[in-house]
């Protein structure tokens, strides 16, 4: 409200109304009235984006969340089959018989042969029983002839809650198994 063209503010009394002769009161009022408006606006202008950002958060979490469990049951599936690929080298190592070849060993027994296997996947994380181990001889052959030796084991996958088991049956010469 003004009178003429001076400003003019409410007093405490009703109806009645005095001049401000001071800009700055004026200044400060009007900038009030102004914060007041853009907070206004801002909040009804940001709540879309800033609902955006949460989402986007939101999704940038849950997909930081579904990449991780990827990455851990991968990497325990390639460790196992890792593992299972090295034990297979050695089982073809083992079956080879290279030091009863060129006379430096005597010849093993199945045992021997079992035991060496048990030992060998206990180096790449892999518990053996005896049972699991089959040797094969040719019983129309030197004792220096190379062997069929496999395995048969299986390997619990855990992802929290859930788990899942994978059969690995490596040998030292996949065709020689009858």
């Amino acid at each position: 409200m003004s009178i003429g063209d001076a400003p003019v503010l409410a007093t405490e009394k009703p109806n009645e109304f005095r001049v401000v002769d001071s800009p700055s009161v004026i200044l400060f009022f009007a900038s009030l009235i102004t914060l007041r408006e853009n907070a206004m606006i801002g909040s009804i202008r940001d709540a879309g984006p800033t609902r955006a950002v949460n989402m986007k958060q939101f999704a940038a979490i849950l997909g930081l969340v579904a990449f991780a469990l990827v990455v851990t049951v991968g990497w325990q599936v390639a460790s196992c089959e890792l593992a299972d690929r090295q034990l297979q080298e050695d089982l073809h190592d083992i079956a080879g018989q290279g030091g009863v070849r060129i006379g430096f060993v005597a010849p093993n027994t199945d045992d021997d042969f079992r035991n060496a296997v048990i030992s060998k996947a206990k180096g790449y994380g892999i518990s053996l029983q005896p049972n699991q181990i089959t040797v094969q001889r040719n019983p129309d052959e030197a004792a220096s002839a190379p062997i069929y030796l496999a395995a048969d084991y299986s390997a619990r996958i855990n992802l929290f809650a859930y788990s899942f088991t994978l059969h690995f049956t490596p040998s030292s010469n996949k065709e020689a198994a009858r």
